[in-house]
């Protein structure tokens, strides 16, 4: 009589309890069975053991495996990060399934009572809670669990926070309203940073924050040699809490420093949106008692002069002038972003300088063309010599091009499926012109590309112009084949 398998068994340890599954038959040596789902984290060891018609029995080698977590925790933040008493803390938290995520809950502990509230989706991995607020001096720690539809759940590491007393806030509307009354005295304010630190100047570090109130949008100067935290960390659109020694430097009202009060600046949240300016004649802007003021002016540029560390951009919208303070530290180039000739709409602080209000410039987002009632001049028009080239050979080949006065001129490069190879031309123009009427404008390609100087792969490729018009922001466009070949052997 031959041997012959009549059964096999798939043996396993979880936990030092031995368990088994019976093994079926799916191919003439083949068999399987299935361990049954466990808790996260469980080890799991085992073994299968055959058994034939004559009572032998066969073992195999064992195996092991570890229950993987069904969630990986990503950040978890809260905001505020040191709530007082009157404040709630909104946890968020990204969690990464594996499985499909069936809820996750956040659980807070206080005076050795814990309670827990459901957390909202905010998008696909990220999930909210609320924790509502606690007295003064309570410490809570916190924890996230997220559970999957099998009933097995994943815990984040705990985080704590201690809830602090509430900050008396000066509101920076009152306290520019009479500034005298607070000078060489310590003040705290709230507000959202306007203008960051590092545009404005690096040495010293000055930022703006500002709030709004029932008169207005106002803001103050932040002014430090020794600003906590290193250049650029406090950013546009973050909320802060900023205690300092108030007092008045060349008419200008900042916050500072001193040996007797330091400098203190709180990043409560990050990425919120900035107040909405006011609107002004420039007329209006020449009042002193607005210094600080978050403004908004419509006006012709009729100048600019080199003056210091920035340039001075002279502004008029026909009731009078003002000066548009454009530091170096801005990184803005005052004839590309503020070119004269051309009415703008600028937003930015009111600074006090020498007796008079100008408004700063820190970034060129803050500038806009005033399109009102204006009809673009823009033209566009690419021209290619109409023959292959070889570059490898030395041969360039020739285009050229047709824009109008006052517009960014930017020639690209893109291969047949759409991708961006090269910039070969990114220009602003003062003047327009058609370059296909002059022989001596036509421009070269060398078949290589502007950033690397590589030459680009054999091919039909297609040469894109963009002219944008800088007083109405409309762009027209051109495009012409053009194709790199090679030498026949």
């Amino acid at each position: 009589m031959s041997n012959s398998l009549l059964a096999a068994r798939a043996l396993f340890v979880v936990q030092s309890v031995l368990d088994s599954v019976d093994l079926g038959n799916v191919s003439d040596s083949t068999y399987e069975g299935q361990i049954t789902s466990k808790p996260p984290g469980t080890s799991v060891t085992y073994f299968v053991r055959a058994y034939d018609n004559m009572n032998n029995i066969a073992v195999s080698d064992t195996g092991a495996y570890d229950v993987q977590t069904a969630f990986r925790f990503g950040t978890i933040t809260r905001t505020p990060t040191a709530p007082d008493s009157t404040q709630e803390v909104r946890v968020t938290a990204v969690i990464v399934p594996s499985t499909t995520l069936g809820a996750a809950r956040l659980f807070y502990t206080r005076n050795s009572v814990t309670d827990s509230v459901a957390m909202t989706a905010a998008n696909d991995t990220t999930y909210e809670g609320v924790i509502p607020p606690h007295s003064t001096g309570t410490q809570v720690d916190y924890f996230v669990r997220a559970y999957d539809g099998q009933g097995f759940a994943a815990t984040s590491p705990t985080a704590s926070y201690a809830v602090i007393e509430p900050i008396s806030f000066t509101p920076i509307s009152t306290i520019q309203a009479n500034p005298a009354l607070y000078y060489s005295s310590s003040v705290t304010v709230a507000g959202i940073i306007t203008v960051g630190d590092g545009k404005l100047s690096t040495s010293p570090r000055r930022l703006y924050v500002t709030n709004s109130s029932g008169t207005g949008v106002r803001g103050i100067q932040i002014f430090s040699f020794t600003l906590p935290g290193p250049a650029d960390s406090l950013r546009r659109g973050d909320s802060v809490i900023v205690t300092g020694y108030l007092k008045d430097f060349s008419g200008t009202t900042e916050i500072t420093d001193t040996t007797g009060f330091p400098l203190t600046i709180t990043v409560v949240s990050s990425g919120n949106d900035l107040p909405v300016p006011r609107r002004y004649s420039i007329s209006q802007i020449k009042d002193l008692s607005l210094e600080g003021e978050w403004v908004q002016i419509k006006g012709f540029v009729s100048g600019s002069v080199v003056a210091g560390a920035g340039t001075n951009v002279t502004v008029d919208d026909g009731t009078a002038s003002i000066t548009v303070r454009v530091e170096n530290a801005t990184g803005i180039t005052v004839g590309n972003v503020l070119p004269s000739q051309s009415t703008f709409i600028i937003t930015g602080p009111l600074n006090v300088f020498s007796n008079a209000t100008q408004v700063y410039l820190a970034y060129a987002s803050d500038v806009t063309p005033d399109t009102a009632g204006v009809v673009t001049t823009a033209r566009a028009n690419i021209r290619v010599s109409p023959h292959p080239f070889n570059p490898r050979a030395g041969e360039v080949i020739k285009y050229a091009l047709t824009y109008s006065a006052n517009t960014r001129v930017i020639v690209r490069l893109y291969d047949v499926s759409g991708r961006l190879v090269s910039t070969l031309v990114d220009e602003v123009k003062a003047a327009g012109r058609d370059e296909s009427r002059d022989p001596f404008s036509y421009r070269t390609w060398n078949g290589r590309t502007r950033e690397t100087q590589e030459l680009v792969p054999v091919g039909t490729y297609i040469l894109h112009l963009e002219v944008t018009d800088r007083l109405t922001g409309k762009t027209t466009t051109k495009s012409a084949p053009v194709v790199v070949g090679t030498r026949l052997k």
